[in-house]
């Protein structure tokens, strides 16, 4: 799991070929906080598959604004620069597997 340092980091890693979660969050937002073991847990078991980056919205607001992200936590699927998926609110293990195992068979 990546913590993004600037807006060209994040561009290169948006367009590669596999999937990408990207966590929109804030350092002082629980629900945040919550999610950060469900991420880790998420990567232990398809991290080889999926990239998982973090955006801390106070650091980038920019990457924010142009996702229109308003509530965090944000999770948004892209996979080559393209969004697939984006919701506000916590997401369980078995929604992000379900998530990318749905990309995975819909580009197949």
């Amino acid at each position: 799991m990546k913590n993004i340092k600037s807006i060209k980091e994040f561009d290169i890693i948006l367009n590669q070929a596999k999937p990408v979660i990207i966590d929109f969050y804030a350092e002082w937002c629980p629900p945040c906080k919550a999610q950060l073991p469900i991420l880790e847990k998420f990567e232990k078991s398809k991290g080889r598959d999926t990239e998982i980056i973090k955006v801390d919205v106070d650091k980038h607001p920019e990457i924010a604004q142009r996702y229109g992200v308003r509530s965090i936590p944000t999770i948004v699927l892209s996979q080559g620069g393209e969004t697939t998926y984006q919701k506000a609110g916590l997401h369980s293990d078995s929604e992000l597997s379900d998530l990318v195992d749905n990309l995975v068979v819909s580009i197949s």
